[in-house]
């Protein structure tokens, strides 16, 4: 067997595609404009849902040698806040990691590249669920995970009716 780095490159830039996601905009405007729990915990739980099942599928119809294995989860773009910290994102017990990130000098939003490991998806749905659903905290009275999901954003103008089967970009 050859050693690792005697291995062949593989070109995927041909296979690779992007498409924007965009949100229903009854639950956007201002950067800090006040959330509707529910409607922002289910609407990021069902998009991270159905970015995974997109990667998922992709993954499946990639044809890779022999003796590569696929990786173990995937790298996705999120949009936060204006001036939020995209560390805030990473969960080292969960293995999710915060990669490159920008500012966009216009309206100083933040984003950046997240990888998530596909064992660390349900945990990131039930983070979303408690968030939209779960009780409030004794101590504030705030909802559950407040401070890890109000500061990613969803791009507006989206219509969810229209497109059910829209998650972050993958």
């Amino acid at each position: 067997m050859p050693p690792e780095f005697d291995r062949p490159h593989i070109d995927l830039s041909e296979d690779a595609t992007s498409s924007r996601y965009r949100s229903p905009p009854r639950n956007v405007g201002d950067s800090r404009a006040p959330r509707i729990r529910e409607e922002n915990g289910a609407i990021l739980r069902d998009q991270l849902r159905a970015s995974y099942r997109e990667e998922r599928e992709e993954r499946d119809r990639m044809e890779l040698p022999e003796d590569m294995e696929p990786n173990d989860g995937a790298y996705y773009e999120v949009e936060l806040w204006q001036g939020a910290k995209a560390e805030k994102l990473e969960r080292k017990r969960e293995k999710i990691t915060v990669g490159a990130t920008k500012v966009d000098p216009r309206t100083d939003r933040v984003s950046t590249v997240v990888y998530i490991p596909n064992e660390s998806v349900p945990v990131l749905e039930q983070i979303f669920e408690d968030y939209a659903t779960g009780e409030l905290t004794p101590k504030g009275k705030k909802p559950q995970r407040q401070q890890y999901v109000e500061p990613i954003e969803i791009p507006g103008d989206f219509s969810s009716a229209d497109h059910p089967e829209a998650g972050l970009t993958a």
